[in-house]
């Protein structure tokens, strides 16, 4: 509580001006409010017992104007007082939202969506109301002030009663202090709700693919049921809570009264002061209500800025994300610091040499490391690739290129020097970053493009689309260019969401492209353009550095970083870096890896051998490769030509379920193409990822020798094509070979007992 109330009081510092105004008219309010009061008195007293109504015409136009006075000023300091509010909410939430963006990787990782926009939607307007409320209780501890001082010149009596009951209405709600905590609990609750409901929002194809209705059902009864009785609880407390200040009044009013009407009978006291006696009870009734009203605002106001200070004070990534040109300069950093930054600006506004990761070690928990001492070099004008399988650490090293996260040991360098010496923003303007989860904003195509360089002409938009082979999809489109994407870009598909990524990231004319299986929800046909595409802009040096307006624009042979799992896609590359288990384990080209890595010819070889339709849409396995997978490689030559003939290609869209947990099997699958997750599911649990399978995996083999239960659940992360082959297939062409059955029947019970 007191770092919030520190924090409020800030704002009234901060805003000075127009808090004295403020007050300075709540002063004026109060006033003319015990000046009402206070002339009751007067007006039954001397004006209408005596008959003095010689008086009363004065007496009315003076309260008539007091009250047209006081009342234009309770709007004014309204008025400002929201004003002043909105702008305190709005300069809370820059610097709440500027701190998410600065925060790293790992806070994403480890916080839900519906905490994000909680503090931001929530939280902020818990505190601009809170802000309001500060105001108001400081009202009316001035009024209950104001009030006591003018009753005790009045009358001691009931100055002494008021003085003596009143605490009674701060006494009881302290004592009901605890049984309110209820009310916390059920708000912490809350953000379990709002997290349920987003995933019914953005999951909701999962949901129905996996068949998750019940569970989920589940989910929100158990929420339910767990937060009734906290409900329950709170709103009566709360209601309880209310019900005995009014209560409390209520009595203390009764007695007072009672004791004034026997002062008036004994004419101790006139009937003009108890009249306004009792109006100025009624007053500091309305006071003391209202400091109870604010004291659950405050505690949950405490809360939220509980949460916003974690946030705000949470370290940054890289604390040269602070670092902003434009904010600086609006900001007034010295001259110093801005020519130093303009110096490390001028150093890093071209790429010339190399990038290197020395040493490099990184590792998302404390006790992991995802990457091990990487060493490698990325000369400047070269097409280098990063590959590995899933899991082997190539997001890591992304991240690391891109500084979302900065090496726990070892140095990331630009043409020599540290990287971590130039300033972030210039930094990544060097890169065009392509991810592989593509993101877009809810705008039109053509602002989706232009994101990639704000300062991008039209035609420099639509030349980036023709580069990026969607240019004839886009002006097909119901007002072209304006075409909206959708949220996400839900209106596109996968791979037309690539292609704008793609052009997103051609317009920015970078340095450097970083790709990060850009092209996985492309056809080959649609890969292999593209490819072709990225590497016809490096080699006409079409890739240029885009410098803020006035400087001046150079060409350089551009520098392509490909990270992927695919190989035939990079074969080419100048360069070819194999990651296996966080490690490095191997550089080359692609004929030198061949000969010199075993991971690497494994991939290779894992992924070789198939042949795919244009399209995508029909593929075919050689003998070779088919021998390959365990299960075939006893079979002869004719009996492996059966099972080639008998598999089936089949295209599924990412999302969709290939196989289920529990379902009987009857079907075995080569993954030619794509990616898909491996799910497990034990009773009265979520599901959990086992493992992603890629090019040239393959699984449900034993479901081709027995009618078991499949023992996971087989989703798309990608489009996929793969080739399948029913059990009856695969038995009809080994029914020939008794003694070759009997040998596969006896390495699946080996298998069993291995896995158990």
């Amino acid at each position: 509580m007191k770092e919030m109330l520190k924090f409020l009081f800030s704002q009234f510092a901060r805003y000075r001006w127009q808090m004295t105004a403020i007050f300075s008219l709540m002063i004026v309010m109060l006033a003319f409010q015990v000046t009402f009061s206070y002339s009751f008195k007067y007006l039954i007293d001397e004006i209408l017992t005596p008959a003095s109504y010689d008086k009363l015409t004065l007496f009315l136009v003076i309260l008539v104007s007091g009250a047209i006075f006081a009342s234009a000023a309770e709007l004014l300091m309204d008025y400002m007082l929201i004003k002043t509010g909105i702008r305190m909410q709005d300069e809370l939430r820059y610097r709440v939202f500027g701190q998410l963006q600065i925060l790293p990787e790992s806070y994403y990782r480890r916080t839900s969506p519906s905490s994000v926009t909680t503090r931001l939607s929530t939280d902020l307007n818990t505190m601009h109301a809170t802000f309001l409320a500060l105001v108001g209780f400081i009202s009316s501890i001035l009024g209950l002030i104001f009030s006591l001082t003018i009753l005790y010149t009045m009358n001691r009596w009931f100055f002494w009663m008021i003085l003596i009951g009143l605490p009674f209405c701060f006494i009881i709600p302290k004592l009901m202090n605890k049984p309110t905590l209820a009310a916390t609990d059920l708000y912490k609750t809350q953000e379990n709700f709002n997290a349920l409901v987003l995933d019914r929002l953005h999951f909701h194809q999962i949901i129905r693919a996996f068949g998750l209705f019940a569970w989920e059902r589940k989910r929100m009864i158990s929420m339910t049921d767990e937060v009734a009785p906290m409900g329950l609880r709170a709103q009566f407390m709360r209601g309880l809570l209310a019900k005995s200040v009014s209560i409390t009044l209520l009595i203390l009013n009764v007695v007072i009264i009672a004791v004034g009407a026997y002062l008036t009978k004994y004419d101790l006291l006139t009937v003009g002061v108890l009249a306004s006696f009792q109006s100025f009870y009624l007053r500091i009734s309305s006071y003391a209500s209202s400091l109870n009203r604010y004291f659950p605002q405050f505690v949950q106001a405490d809360l939220s800025w509980g949460r916003l200070r974690k946030v705000i004070l949470s370290q940054p990534g890289n604390p040269e994300e602070l670092k902003v040109t434009e904010v600086e300069v609006t900001l007034g950093v010295g001259e110093a610091e801005n020519k130093a930054r303009r110096d490390a600006e001028l150093k890093a506004s071209s790429f010339t040499r190399e990038l290197e990761l020395e040493k490099v070690s990184f590792g998302y928990l404390d006790s992991v490391n995802s990457i091990s001492g990487i060493t490698l070099t990325i000369p400047q004008g070269t097409h280098v690739a990063i590959v590995g399988s899933s899991g082997s650490g190539k997001s890591t090293l992304v991240n690391l290129l891109m500084r979302f996260d900065e090496p726990n040991v070892g140095r990331l360098r630009l043409d020599g020097a540290d990287a971590r010496e130039v300033p972030l923003d210039i930094y990544r303007k060097l890169f065009a970053f392509v991810p592989q989860e593509v993101l877009l904003f809810h705008t039109s195509i053509r602002e989706n493009i232009r994101f990639g360089r704000l300062t991008a002409t039209d035609d420099e938009v639509e030349t980036a689309a023709m580069q990026a082979d969607i240019h004839e999809w886009v002006t097909a489109q119901p007002g072209g260019y304006e075409f909206k994407v959708g949220e996400g870009g839900r209106n596109l598909s996968g791979g037309q969401r690539q292609r704008v990524a793609l052009a997103r990231a051609f317009v920015r004319l970078p340095d450097i492209l970083l790709l990060d299986e850009a092209t996985s929800a492309l056809d080959p046909v649609g890969e292999e353009a593209i490819y072709n595409s990225i590497l016809g802009i490096a080699d006409s040096a079409s890739l240029q550095v885009a410098h803020d307006e006035g400087a001046a624009t150079g060409a350089v042979a551009g520098t392509i970083i490909s990270v992927t799992h695919r190989l035939r896609t990079i074969k080419h590359a100048d360069r070819i870096y194999v990651i296996h288990k966080g490690e490095l384990a191997g550089g080359g080209t692609h004929e030198e890896l061949l000969e010199s890595s075993e991971i690497y010819r494994r991939m290779w070889s894992k992924q070789d051998g198939f042949v795919i339709s244009e399209d995508g849409t029909s593929a075919d396995v050689t003998l070779e490769r088919l021998r390959q997978i365990p299960l075939f490689s006893t079979l002869d030559e004719g009996t492996l030509g059966d099972i080639q003939q008998a598999l089936v290609t089949e295209r599924v869209n990412s999302g969709r379920t290939i196989m289920k947990q529990g379902e009987e099997g009857n079907r075995f699958y080569i993954l030619v193409r794509g990616q898909v997750e491996v799910l497990q599911q034990s009773e009265g649990e979520e599901s959990r990822r086992l493992a992603v399978l890629e090019d040239g995996d393959y699984f449900g083999e034993m479901a081709l020798l027995k009618a078991i239960p499949r023992t996971a659940t087989i989703r798309a992360l990608t489009p996929s094509t793969l080739l399948t082959m029913h059990r009856e297939l695969f038995q009809k062409a080994i029914e020939n070979s008794p003694q070759l059955k009997r040998q596969l029947e006896i390495g699946y019970e080996e298998r069993i007992l291995t896995h158990r």
